[in-house]
C-alpha cells in the first residue's frame, strides 16, 4: 500500500478573534468569515492540488495528499490564505506526514513527534496570542483601532482597515439570495439562515447589523427596548464521537463530518423557527454570532430566550432519537463502533448526545465580550453540576433598572437539566416555565412584596411561608394561595425559599410590562 501525505490545521481562541470588537456586525462578520474559510475555501485549496478533504468545520481540517509536493504546496497556500484574511486569528498548523493511512499518521513516530493531532495540541499549548505591528504614522481604524485604515475603506463614513471592511461586507448577508442558493455552496450558518427562512415560507428578510437595533420592540417608540439575550451552548461528550467518526475508511470521514453537521444545522433552524414562526417586522428577530461545530451563540430580545431554550431542547430530542440506526449521531450506531474500539483498547461508554448551555439577559450597551464571557463560565458550571447528564442550563440577570431581583440577596435553584430532573424532588428547567406561566396573573405588586419576603427572610423558609399565610388570609384575590400549596414549590415538604426566587427571576425575564399591566387589572377588580 502506497504512502500518503497527510496535513492539518486547527483554529484556537476563535472566540478571542470573533469578540476582538463589541459590534454587532463585527461578530457575525469575523464569524461568517471563519466559517468561509474552514468550510469552504480551504477545501478548495485541497482539491486544488488533488487532495482528499477529511475535516473542514468547527475550526479544524485535514487533507490527505497523494505526493509530498502537493501536499506543502496546499499547505504553503492555505497558511499564506489564513494569515492574510484572518491576521489576529490564533492558528496551529501541522508539518506534512508522510504514513501508510490516518491511523498511522495520528500515531506518535518518536518522542519527539507525538503524532499530527498531538503535534497541533503541543503547538496551542506551547504558544498562545498573536502579534499586531503598529506604525504610529498610519491612521488607524476608526472601529477596532488596531490596524491601520486602508483608503477606500468607510463604514459610516469612518476609514476602517481591511480586517474591518471584511467583517461588515460579510455581515451584511442576503437573506432573499441565500434561499435559492444550493447549500454545497454555504457555511454551516448560511444554511440554518436558508433553513429557517424555508421553514417560515419567509423568501424575503432583512438582518440586524447592530445590538440596539435587534432590541427594539417593533411597532413601538424609537426608544423602547428590552434588553438582550444572549444564548451560549456547547454540545457535551463530543471527544470521544469525534475519535469514532475519525476512525472511519478515509474516504468517508468527510461524508461522516457532513451527516452530523447537517443535523446539527436542522435542530438549530427548527428550533428558530418553533420559537420565531413568523417575523413582526421585514427583520430576523435572531442575530447568529457562532454557528460551528458543537458551538452556538445567538442574540436576540429577551421576551424569546426562554422559549427557545425548550424549543432547542425538544429538537434535539427529537431529531438524534428519530435518526436511523446507520446515522453517525445514532446511539446504536455510536455503541457499535464503541464496541470494536473497546475489542481494541480499554473504551468508556458513549454519553447521551446534549448540549451545556447558559444565556444572559443584559442591556444593550453591556460590553458583548463580557456578557459572553459570563455565559462561559455558567455554561461551564452548568456541564459540571448537572454531570453532562442530559441538556443543561444555567442564567444570569444582569442588573438593570427594570430587574426586581438581586443576584447577590438571593439564593436561587440553578444549573438545571431542561427536561429530566434527575433526583425525584428536583425541578427541571421546563418544570420551572411552567410555573412562571402558571403564575402570570400575579401583580407586579404582589412579585415585589415576594421578593421583599425573601429578601427579609433569607433563611427561613417556615417564617416566609407564615407571612404568606397572614397576607393570603387577608386578600380577597388569594393570589398566593396556589404557591403554599404547590408541591414544586417546597423542598422535601418545606417552603423552597430558592425555588420561589429562582422563579420570579424567570417571571420577570420579558415579562416587566405584561406583569404590570395584568398587576393593574387585577388591582381594579
Amino acid at each position: 500500500m502506497p504512502d500518503y501525505f497527510y496535513f492539518s490545521c486547527q483554529y484556537s481562541a476563535i472566540q478571542k478573534a470573533v469578540l476582538r470588537h463589541d459590534r454587532l456586525w463585527s461578530m457575525a462578520g469575523i464569524s461568517q468569515i471563519l466559517a468561509q474559510l474552514n468550510e469552504i475555501e480551504l477545501p478548495r485549496i485541497a482539491k486544488k492540488y488533488r487532495g482528499l478533504v477529511m475535516v473542514a468545520g468547527g475550526g479544524k481540517f485535514m487533507a490527505r495528499f497523494a505526493t509530498e509536493t502537493d501536499a506543502k504546496k496546499a499547505k504553503e497556500e492555505i497558511e499564506q490564505t489564513i494569515a492574510t484574511t484572518v491576521p489576529m486569528l490564533e492558528t496551529q498548523y501541522s508539518s506534512v506526514r508522510q504514513a501508510g493511512d490516518f491511523k498511522k499518521a495520528k500515531a506518535p513516530l518518536s518522542p519527539l513527534y507525538p503524532g499530527i493531532l498531538h503535534e497541533l495540541d503541543e503547538q496551542k499549548r506551547c504558544f498562545r496570542g498573536y502579534g499586531v505591528s503598529y506604525n504610529p504614522h498610519f491612521q488607524v481604524c476608526a472601529e477596532c483601532g488596531e490596524y491601520p485604515s486602508v483608503q477606500g475603506n468607510t463604514i459610516a463614513s469612518k476609514a476602517v482597515c481591511d480586517v474591518c471592511q471584511a467583517a461588515y461586507n460579510a455581515a451584511r448577508i442576503d437573506l432573499a439570495d441565500l434561499v435559492s442558493k444550493q447549500d454545497a455552496n454555504l457555511t454551516s450558518l448560511e444554511q440554518i439562515y436558508q433553513q429557517y427562512l424555508r421553514q417560515i415560507k419567509r423568501g424575503r428578510a432583512e438582518i440586524r447589523l447592530n445590538l440596539e437595533e435587534l432590541c427594539q420592540v417593533p411597532d413601538s417608540k424609537p426608544d423602547d427596548y428590552q434588553r438582550m439575550a444572549v444564548w451560549l451552548s456547547d454540545l457535551n461528550n463530543m471527544g470521544d464521537k469525534v475519535s469514532l467518526w475519525l476512525e472511519q475508511p478515509e474516504e468517508q470521514i468527510l461524508e461522516t463530518f457532513r451527516k452530523v453537521s447537517e443535523i446539527n444545522v436542522k435542530i438549530i433552524a427548527q428550533a428558530l423557527a418553533c420559537t420565531f414562526p413568523k417575523l413582526d417586522s421585514g427583520y430576523l428577530p435572531f442575530r447568529l454570532i457562532i454557528a460551528s461545530g458543537d458551538d452556538l451563540c445567538v442574540v436576540m430580545r429577551e421576551d424569546k430566550i426562554l422559549q427557545f431554550a425548550l424549543d432547542y431542547a425538544t429538537q434535539i430530542s427529537k431529531e438524534v432519537g428519530s435518526l436511523p440506526h446507520g446515522h453517525p449521531l445514532s446511539q446504536q450506531w455510536l455503541e457499535e463502533e464503541n464496541k470494536k474500539r473497546a475489542e481494541e483498547k480499554q473504551s468508556k461508554g458513549v454519553k447521551p448526545y446534549c448540549f451545556g448551555s447558559a444565556f444572559i439577559v443584559a442591556s444593550h450597551h453591556t460590553p458583548f465580550r463580557k456578557v459572553h464571557e459570563l455565559g462561559e463560565t455558567l455554561m461551564k458550571e452548568a456541564k459540571e453540576k448537572t454531570n453532562r447528564a442530559g441538556n443543561s442550563i444555567n442564567w444570569r440577570v444582569l442588573a438593570a433598572d427594570c430587574d426586581p431581583v438581586s443576584e447577590s440577596l438571593l439564593t436561587f435553584d440553578k444549573c438545571l437539566l431542561i427536561d429530566k430532573a434527575g433526583e425525584a424532588d428536583t425541578l427541571s428547567f421546563r418544570e420551572y416555565c411552567d410555573r412562571r406561566d402558571f403564575y402570570a396573573h400575579l401583580s407586579g405588586s404582589h412579585l415585589q412584596q415576594l421578593v421583599e419576603l425573601l429578601i427579609r427572610y433569607p433563611d427561613g423558609g417556615d417564617r416566609v411561608e407564615r407571612q404568606l399565610q397572614i397576607q393570603a388570609a387577608a386578600e380577597l384575590q388569594k393570589s398566593y394561595q396556589y404557591m403554599l400549596v404547590d408541591p414544586r414549590l417546597r423542598h422535601h415538604g418545606t417552603f423552597a425559599c430558592a425555588r420561589v426566587a429562582t422563579l420570579l427571576e424567570l417571571m420577570s425575564i420579558g415579562s416587566e410590562q405584561q406583569h404590570d399591566e395584568e398587576g393593574s387589572a387585577n388591582d381594579s377588580e
